[in-house]
């Protein structure tokens, strides 16, 4: 498992935000998103703090470390009211995926940006088949979208041109 994750970020150890971290489920989500390659989190326990992977901290650009086990809600307080009926839903015991969400993340320079990501909420059950907490994969899909973007403006540029062509031939 990554040696990162387990430590912790931010000084903060994964031991201290996860009090019950013996629990087998939570362990092998943990176990999950270290060694994956995908940008993941994790939110778990009363107050649903969050942990994410490297290639998640990746995406949080100048965010990371600081978001390293805060609050779900607090996590993504910019985008709480897109976020949270997926998130209420993974909560209630089923899955979730969610394509080219919208969101507002911040770049290197904590300027605000739209950008478009794809989501996968998975609901990580205790000992007793309850839900604590939840496992998100997550694929940023922004150059996708912008590059479909300019292909539909492209292609509209394109048959204006043909459409003004014609017309000097009729």
């Amino acid at each position: 498992m990554n040696s990162k994750l387990l430590d912790g970020h931010n000084g903060q150890p994964i031991y201290q935000i996860f009090a019950d971290l013996p629990e087998p489920n939570l362990n092998a989500a943990l176990s999950l998103m270290g060694d994956t390659a995908l940008p993941m989190w994790l939110a778990w326990g009363p107050n649903l703090s969050v942990v994410y992977n490297d290639a998640y901290g990746d995406l949080l650009g100048a965010n990371h470390p600081a978001k390293w086990g805060l609050p779900l809600a607090e996590f993504f307080s910019d985008n709480w009211i897109t976020l949270s009926p997926l998130i209420d839903h993974a909560l209630g015991g089923k899955g979730i995926y969610r394509e080219n969400l919208a969101l507002t993340s911040q770049d290197a320079h904590r300027a605000d940006q739209q950008r478009w990501f794809t989501f996968s909420c998975t609901p990580i059950r205790d000992q007793h088949h309850a839900v604590r907490g939840i496992v998100s994969t997550v694929w940023d899909t922004t150059e996708k979208i912008r590059m479909t973007e300019k292909l539909a403006i492209s292609q509209s540029i394109q048959r204006e041109s043909e459409r003004q062509f014609r017309a000097l031939f009729d």
